[in-house]
């Protein structure tokens, strides 16, 4: 039950930040989602992301959801690109 709560209010808030940003890049494409972090390892958590995502209205097209190839070091990863990236 509590994972199930992590999930719902994770993929409510991805509902809502993407929904109160005006930073969204314009695509004619769907989106995929790669999950990643610890929290996204134990066995079914894929599963119920995607039960969570169907149930709700995206301001953008999903394409699907993957696991990053090594969800622990993917979250750090993604950090140190953006940050070279940032003016």
């Amino acid at each position: 039950i509590y994972y199930e709560d992590l999930v719902e209010s994770l993929v409510e808030k991805l509902a809502q930040s993407l929904s109160q940003s005006d930073k969204l890049p314009r695509s004619d494409r769907p989106i995929p989602i790669v999950l990643a972090g610890g929290t996204a390892k134990p066995r079914g958590f894929k599963d119920m992301f995607e039960k969570a995502l169907s149930a709700r209205s995206l301001p953008v097209d999903i394409s699907g959801v993957r696991m990053a190839a090594d969800p622990i070091t993917a979250t750090a990863r993604g950090a140190l690109i953006a940050a070279l990236y940032e003016k």
